[in-house]
């Protein structure tokens, strides 16, 4: 092996691996102090949500749309949703559709598909129904617990069954 596929040795804050030393000061001047904000200037001025072009633009003609896609002072937010609308005329059914797909998206939310477990019956209450969209993510976790556990119960009875059937030859 030759000297030339060796790391060539660091200095200052970092090993010979390139791996920053204990007590290094890369990035003191820039990490966050204490009761600080991360971004003190807050949000920039003149951002605007895509869902406000949506509605901004649902009343423009193509001619007036095309001129924002061309102005260009125009946000990108501003000019996408422009490009959208444009879309829904497209002569393509698959560009139109997506096109309204995304616009119905942004405006109103992607739909919503509520998930339900059903256990086995309980004689007194009949099954139990539990919608998964309102459980924490440390329910769930027990949740995949109890549904292993039951699984381990269901493979250990059937190799028990399976264990006292007599052999058929």
């Amino acid at each position: 092996m030759t000297d030339d596929n060796k790391r060539p040795q660091q200095q200052g804050d970092r090993d010979t691996d390139g791996r920053l030393m204990p007590g290094h000061s890369v990035g003191v001047t820039t990490r966050f102090k204490p009761g600080e904000s991360g971004n003190p200037g807050g949000t920039a001025v003149g951002g605007q949500k895509p869902g406000r072009w949506i509605l901004v633009h649902g009343d423009m003609t193509t001619d007036e749309l095309q001129r924002v896609l061309d102005d260009p002072r125009a946000s990108m937010s501003a000019k996408a949703c422009a490009h959208l609308w444009l879309d829904t005329a497209d002569p393509d059914p698959n560009v139109r559709r997506n096109a309204w797909r995304v616009l119905i998206e942004r405006a109103e939310g992607k739909a919503c598909q509520p998930l339900e477990v059903v256990s086995p019956q309980d004689p007194k209450t009949g099954p139990a129904k539990m919608d998964l969209d309102l459980l924490t993510v440390e329910e769930l976790r027990q949740l995949e617990k109890i549904h292993a556990a039951h699984d381990e119960r269901l493979a250990h009875q059937q190799a028990e069954a399976d264990a006292t059937k007599p052999n058929e030859q």
